[in-house]
């Protein structure tokens, strides 16, 4: 009977201290600092852009931009109430929203070559029309 009771008794007081460890766990997420706006629009715009054509065609300025978003982040971890942090991830969100807009410019262009080149294949460009 002591041996029943005892066993019990260890299962009881290890369920007692997981309970204990759940609740000093959801305590810490309750009291974590919530992601500032400027983060929260940095990592859409990022996420945005990379999933976008330019990592085929603006992989440069793309990582440039990764490497901004992950300035944000750190300081983020680091110093989550700075005003420092949030300007880090203005920044970073402007830089991926930029990577996006030359990307565009980056498009444009191309389809621009590859219709003059159709038009000089295929006879004389209408007038009005530029060749440059």
């Amino acid at each position: 009977m002591t041996m029943l009771v005892s066993s019990r008794a260890r299962t009881f007081a290890a369920l007692l201290r997981a309970a204990g460890l759940v609740l000093v766990a959801s305590a810490g997420c309750a009291t974590a600092t919530p992601v500032p706006r400027e983060l929260a629009t940095a990592r859409q715009s990022y996420f945005r852009t990379a999933a976008g054509p330019s990592p085929a065609v603006n992989a440069d300025r793309l990582a440039h931009a990764k490497y901004a978003l992950d300035v944000a982040e750190r300081a983020f971890r680091e110093r989550p109430d700075s005003a420092v942090t949030r300007d880090l991830a203005y920044i970073a969100a402007r830089d991926a929203e930029l990577v996006d807009a030359e990307t565009g410019t980056i498009l444009a262009a191309l389809r621009k070559q590859q219709a003059l080149s159709l038009i000089r294949r295929d006879g004389e460009p209408s007038p009005g029309m530029e060749t440059e």
